[in-house]
Formats: structure tokens, C-alpha cells, sequence
């Protein structure tokens, strides 16, 4: 079974494993966590205004 999800910051769709976990998709999470240098979602998220 495939996992899919949303990104919380562009709404793609998410199909790798860790990326649904994250919640994050890879190209948000390389801009953002490589823009405030951070790794935990929540701390990304709350960096970035959600």
C-alpha cells in the first residue's frame, strides 16, 4: 500500500515514506530547514509562520 499526504507548506503530493512522516515535502523541507537550520518539523513549520 502506498502512503500519500499533502505538504503543509505547498500542498503537493507526498509518496516517499519520510516525507509523509515529516510532512514536509523534500524540496520545501531542503528551502526551509536549509534557510533557518533546523531539522524538527514543528520548529520548520513555526519558523515559517503555520
Amino acid at each position: 500500500m502506498e502512503m500519500k499526504g499533502k505538504c503543509m507548506i505547498c500542498g503537493r503530493t507526498l509518496r516517499k515514506p519520510e516525507s509523509v512522516a515529516r510532512g514536509i515535502g523534500p524540496v520545501c523541507y531542503k528551502k526551509y530547514v536549509g534557510k533557518v537550520g533546523i531539522r524538527k518539523k514543528q520548529t520548520v513549520l513555526s519558523a515559517i509562520g503555520y
